[in-house]
C-alpha cells in the first residue's frame, strides 16, 4: 500500500509542475505589453471628460 501512495504522490507533484510550467509558458507567450502603465489613469482621465 505504501508504493502506490507514493508513486500517486509523485505523479501528482510532477502533473502539478507540468500544469504551473505550461501556464507559465502560455502566460509569457501571450503577455499584452503594448498597454500602457498609466492604464487605470487614463481609464479615469476618459471618465471625466464624458
Amino acid at each position: 500500500m505504501k508504493r502506490s501512495v507514493l508513486i500517486w504522490l509523485v505523479t501528482g507533484i510532477v502533473y502539478l509542475g507540468a500544469v504551473i510550467a505550461g501556464y507559465s509558458l502560455y502566460a509569457n507567450m501571450n503577455s499584452n505589453t503594448d498597454e500602457p502603465a498609466n492604464h487605470g489613469a487614463m481609464q479615469t482621465e476618459e471618465n471625466m471628460n464624458h
